[in-house]
């Protein structure tokens, strides 16, 4: 008999680290920088194998299985949202920084006048 929760374990990470790669793999494809395929990869990955470990895990029943499931899944819009948020943010830095230079040649080329 195997100790409890090893096939878990070993199903669990063995799926994730499939998924991440090939999440890497397909990015790669897209020329996208394999950020997002490593980081939806692994998201998708790790709900497909901590339902597939629980599934096989004689320890835990079906209900554990789809709890499992449903809490990984419900983190994947939460990443999305956050990702969006943060590309806005780099955006605005980039015109905040933009506009500061563009006023500080304006106040040079004036200040050159007087």
């Amino acid at each position: 008999m195997m100790i409890e929760g090893l096939l878990f374990g070993m199903v669990d990470n063995g799926v994730l680290a499939y998924c991440a790669v090939k999440g890497i793999d397909l990015d790669s494809k897209f020329n996208y920088g394999k950020v997002n395929g490593a980081l939806y990869g692994a998201l998708f990955g790790n709900a497909l194998s901590d339902c597939m470990g629980a599934m096989l895990d004689p320890s835990m029943d079906l209900g554990v299985m789809i709890n499992i499931t449903i809490g990984c899944l419900i983190v994947v819009p939460v990443v999305k949202v956050y990702m969006l948020i943060k590309n806005k943010v780099k955006e605005w830095e980039w015109w905040i920084r933009k506009l500061k230079d563009d006023y500080n040649y304006c106040v040079c080329l004036c200040w050159d006048f007087v």
